[in-house]
């Protein structure tokens, strides 16, 4: 019966009797790394600020570059200036804001026949016929400039100096 005794298991002590019956071990407690939690409010106004910076460089970029239809005008020349009720004007344009041209040092065909109704279907044969006319001789005393609404306006070209109209533009002022 000892035997049965030794190969039982005996009972644990309870919480008070290990304390007395051991040395108490403390838990060893690693250091862990502390972990700094960083606000994320910096990097938002960082990045907000940056953003700004994007837009507002953009925006000045777009403010100061001329627009495709402009950048086309060559300023040293008169430009030919085609309307949608079929006049032509000649001139010095430029652009007014987004919606506007102005033309000015302006002159127009004028027909002096019975050939031709509409003096801009006129041939080199038929140029003698047709008349370079400076803006401001007319009945009602125009200034010599026009401001257009680009909806009324097909389309321009630059003229050359040694074309017919761009001769007889420097042979009026010559005149003048």
């Amino acid at each position: 019966m000892n035997e049965f005794r030794s190969q039982r298991p005996q009972p644990r002590p309870s919480g008070l009797e290990q304390q007395t019956a051991q040395p108490q071990q403390q838990p060893r407690q690693v250091s862990q790394p502390v972990k700094q939690h960083r606000s994320r409010k910096p990097l938002w106004i960082i990045a907000a600020v940056l953003l700004l910076a994007v837009v507002a460089g953009l925006a000045f970029w777009l403010m100061s570059k001329e627009s495709s239809v402009s950048a086309q005008i060559n300023q040293d020349k008169y430009q030919a200036v085609f309307f949608t009720n079929g006049q032509v004007y000649f001139g010095k344009l430029s652009p007014i804001g987004d919606d506007y041209f102005k033309l000015k040092d302006v002159y127009y065909l004028q027909a002096d026949s019975e050939k031709s109704k509409n003096p801009q279907e006129t041939t080199k044969q038929d140029a003698g016929d047709v008349q370079l006319i400076k803006l401001g001789s007319e009945i009602h005393g125009p200034e010599d400039e026009m401001t257009i609404s680009e909806n009324q306006m097909l389309f321009f070209e630059n003229i050359k100096d040694d074309g017919d109209v761009g001769k007889s533009i420097s042979e009026y002022r010559k005149n003048q």
